[in-house]
């Protein structure tokens, strides 16, 4: 179970070994991090997105789909959307969190309307 501490920052696969991100410099990795910065800057210089900012743009377009659909009263718990916010509600309580504040925080980050999604039994678990 994590901590109050844990449950307030977001994790990252690092988290499940007790290390945040970003992890303090190790110095015996200069040359892993140096090729890491050169690779980074590649991918900038062409334009290219890195796996985090993939990540953070579909979460985004599932937000406003999910707000979408329940502002135009499409939003079923049993169809896509739905079935999408139960599967991250429980991906959120397996890594620890309290699934009534997974719940309140999802229904924020969704909006207003979203609440149509959050009317089953058993969600988040």
């Amino acid at each position: 179970m994590l901590s109050k501490q844990a449950r307030s920052r977001p994790l990252s696969r690092s988290d499940r070994e007790g290390e945040w991100m970003p992890r303090p410099a190790n110095p015996t990795n200069a040359a892993q991090q140096q090729r890491q910065r050169d690779y980074r800057a590649r991918l900038r210089a062409v334009g290219c997105p890195e796996a985090s900012a993939i990540d953070i743009a579909l979460a985004e377009a599932v937000a406003w789909q999910v707000s979408q659909f329940a502002k135009e009263g499409r939003l079923v718990p049993t169809g896509e959307l739905g079935i999408l916010i139960r599967i991250a509600l429980r991906r959120l309580v397996d890594l620890g969190y309290d699934p009534d504040h997974a719940r309140r925080k999802t229904r924020q980050r969704l909006g207003r309307f979203a609440h149509r999604a959050f009317t089953t039994k058993g969600e988040g678990s």
